[in-house]
């Protein structure tokens, strides 16, 4: 297309109106999206062959998710981590990775609003590599944490220990996973459980790929100041079209059930939930550091007490700016 001495691509046009809306988009709704913020900032290092690392700090500010909560009331979440790791390749076939990371979660509850978890974790892996296209080990971990503002609720330490494996088939098909054992003491209570994971990926053609995971695991239940043992099995579908648009469609299922200390008005004694999901997400690349993200997902949560009963169906769009 010719304009006077000026040419122009009319697909670049198209980036152009769609970033000019989006700037309109934002001027006219700042005040309800500034309710969603992120900053991220991680660093790899490598000093020798023998020494490499990672240091990262995170916070994000977001809209806490229905399904994670006692109410529909909203509430925005601030999610603050600081981690850091160092690994030692011992011998070409010998590899010992640990880590470290303190976590700060600001989550208002209903008549709580300071509520806040904290916690810090350490994790220790020695991985054996002696294998071709397998890599195996054992891993353990331990998390001290504690819960505040709030009555009834207070400190907490897990420990899991766990063999691991990862086992490239071919260059498209690879599994990985996991089995070990989960102890947490809380408050009230304590629990134990049998933990894991599955997962298996297929890459079906050059632009898609499969995924398949089976996942259980003790984690913290915030909504209530307690715990959640969550069995889940999820798949995805990825169609990479071009290096610029993704589309992926996601399924999964998640059996929780639910123990420890709990803020007072949360029913969660002999509490079993049961959550199905769906999402379709499509992601384009409109210039190297923006990313438009158009998504669609469903959720719904049948419970054995009906107050916990729960569905919705959100529509969004996204745009992300990088810089990097």
């Amino acid at each position: 297309m010719h304009v006077g001495g000026l040419q122009f691509q009319p697909g670049e046009l198209a980036k152009i109106s769609i970033v000019v809306f989006l700037a309109a988009y934002l001027r006219e709704k700042r005040e309800v999206l500034a309710q969603g913020r992120l900053a991220d900032v991680a660093l790899k290092w490598k000093t020798t062959s023998l020494l490499d690392g990672t240091v990262e700090a995170r916070q994000e500010q977001l809209m806490a998710p229905f399904t994670l909560g006692n109410s529909t009331q909203l509430t925005v979440d601030v999610d603050r981590k600081i981690s850091g790791g160092l690994n030692l390749n011992i011998n070409p076939d010998w590899r010992l990775e640990s880590s470290v990371y303190s976590h700060h979660l600001k989550s208002p509850l209903q008549n709580f609003p300071d509520f806040v978890e904290r916690e810090v974790g350490t994790q220790l892996a020695l991985l054996n590599r002696s294998v071709a296209h397998l890599t195996y080990g054992i891993t353990v971990d331990h998390i001290s944490g504690r819960f505040e503002n709030a009555p009834d609720v207070g400190t907490y330490n897990q420990t899991d220990a766990q063999l691991t494996a990862n086992y490239a088939v071919s260059a498209l098909t690879s599994f990985k996973g996991a089995l070990g054992y989960t102890k947490r003491d809380q408050v009230a209570d304590s629990l134990s459980a049998v933990t894991g994971m599955l997962g298996y990926t297929r890459q079906l053609t050059a632009k898609t790929s499969f995924t398949f995971n089976l996942l259980r695991a003790v984690n913290s239940y915030v909504a209530a100041g307690g715990s959640e043992v969550d069995t889940s099995a999820t798949a995805g579908l990825n169609w990479q079209s071009t290096y610029k648009l993704l589309v992926a469609i996601n399924g999964g299922y998640t059996h929780s059930t639910f123990a420890g200390q709990f803020v007072p008005g949360s029913l969660t004694a002999g509490r079993a939930d049961n959550l199905p999901t769906g999402s379709l997400n499509i992601n384009y690349q409109i210039f190297r550091h923006t990313l438009l993200k158009a998504y669609l997902q469903r959720q719904s949560r049948s419970s054995n007490i009906d107050i916990y009963q729960f569905g919705d169906t959100i529509v969004g769009i996204e745009a992300r700016v990088s810089l990097r």
